[in-house]
């Protein structure tokens, strides 16, 4: 077996793999959606910019602490927080518009 699919043979890393792999497609939909969604609501590039800075912000922010707390913290138990917290934050956001 090569070395590229050595790591699949283990089922927690192929459960890693789908899930991140799901996380970042949904990420990718997102980076279209959202600036597509503000333009087609508003048609104010203005609107745009400021919901575009207001969803970089929190990024930049957690860029900065996020490795002091993944390394004080379960790096699993972070990866789980985050991305309940986005899931619900994207539901939020579905059901606001």
């Amino acid at each position: 077996m090569s070395d590229f699919a050595r790591p699949f043979r283990r089922p927690d890393f192929r459960r890693l793999f789908t899930g991140v792999s799901t996380s970042q497609l949904g990420d990718q939909f997102a980076l279209v959606a959202t600036p597509w969604m503000v333009m087609h609501l508003t048609g104010d590039p203005l609107a745009l910019g400021l919901v575009l800075a207001l969803e970089g912000a929190p990024r930049a922010l957690f860029m900065l602490i996020g490795g002091a707390v993944s390394d004080r913290l379960s790096p699993r138990a972070v990866l789980i927080a985050a991305d309940l917290a986005r899931m619900l934050l994207a539901a939020l956001l579905a059901g606001v518009v």
